[in-house]
């Protein structure tokens, strides 16, 4: 901040210059809960704590390996960017979606739900997986919650299958 500028904020009564907050070892990502703990909690109180391990968004709500839907609590509560190597069997973690994990998902949504609802809203099986794809991979910016040990999405299939 510059000089005339603080001066500026001196000037009104009570103001005060604000100050960056963050982790200066965070400052070189784009989003400040890049590699931290996110806890998330239902509305019953069940709460998880996940690890974002990835440079990106956060998901607002996520299904909970209850299948209960939980709302972010706290978004960072701890900086861990080498929490991969002491990850527990079976704890989930966010991570970046790719193009095999989104066609996968959407051919596998298509199979599992075309007779339920999804024959009303897309002509074809075909359009629906391609929109499904690109609802799922985006720009390439969309995230996904996976379990350590196993190659499971949690986050984007609904339990109720």
């Amino acid at each position: 901040m510059n000089k005339k500028k603080l001066k500026e904020l001196k000037s009104y009564k009570g103001a005060k210059p604000i100050k960056e907050k963050r982790d200066p070892k965070r400052l070189k990502h784009k989003w400040p809960y890049a590699y931290c703990i996110v806890i998330y909690q239902s509305v019953s109180g069940h709460i998880e704590k996940i690890w974002n391990g990835r440079d990106g968004g956060l998901p607002i709500l996520i299904n909970g390996k209850n299948g209960q839907e939980m709302r972010i609590k706290n978004p960072c509560k701890k900086y861990l960017p080498n929490h991969a190597k002491h990850m527990k069997i079976g704890e989930r973690y966010i991570a970046t979606m790719t193009k095999e994990r989104a066609k996968y998902l959407a051919r596998w949504i298509v199979r599992k739900r075309w007779k339920v609802a999804l024959y009303k809203a897309y002509d074809t099986k075909s359009e629906a997986r391609f929109l499904l794809f690109k609802s799922y991979f985006g720009d390439g910016d969309k995230c996904t919650i996976l379990q350590h040990g196993k190659d499971v999405t949690t986050y984007t299939l609904d339990k109720s299958l």
